[in-house]
């Protein structure tokens, strides 16, 4: 991807969640005025706001589906597979300047849930189980939900404060 269109959309991504922060209604113009572009910067990389909220939660689940080493990992090896998937998203905090509150993943949550099912099912190595793939996403994001809607950062410090019992739990479940 061209530098010029990464820090737009980058720019375009900050201004968004920062007004996503501050009040519940905005405008795309106030987006670009944040963001320090043009209307039609925005248009020509977005159809509209939801157009832009669909490929930003996309281009996450991609990042994090491209950067996981094995999926495997999180059958035979589930702790390291944690530390992984967790610095996957502290790879997305530093480098896309995504710290957002747990409420506003809940499409990515989703999105995730259908890839990890897709990569699962296309990779003979592994015994899939819908139900596995769902613990995988569901339960990672029950534990970091449960103080509350707290920035990603927070939830992934309390996350690998716990590893051990969440492990403990991941492993249990797979001997079910």
């Amino acid at each position: 991807m061209d530098k010029r269109v990464y820090r737009t959309q980058k720019a375009i991504i900050s201004a968004y969640l920062e007004l996503t922060s501050r009040k519940g209604k905005f405008t795309i113009k106030e987006i670009c005025d944040l963001a320090g572009i043009n209307k039609s910067t925005f248009y020509r990389n977005f159809n509209d706001l939801d157009d832009f909220k669909h490929k930003a939660v996309d281009k996450m689940s991609e990042y994090i589906i491209e950067h996981i080493k094995d999926v495997n990992m999180f059958y035979t090896d589930p702790k390291a597979f944690y530390l992984d998937f967790l610095g996957i998203l502290e790879g997305i905090i530093a480098n896309l300047g995504l710290d957002v509150e747990l409420s506003r993943l809940s499409s990515l949550i989703l999105l995730l849930t259908k890839k990890f099912k897709v990569l699962h099912e296309n990779n003979k190595n592994i015994s899939y189980s819908y139900s596995r793939t769902l613990f995988l996403n569901g339960g990672i994001v029950s534990f970091l939900e449960r103080n509350g809607d707290v920035l990603l950062s927070e939830a992934i410090k309390d996350f690998k404060n716990n590893i051990d019992l969440i492990t403990k739990y991941s492993i249990a479940l797979m001997n079910c």
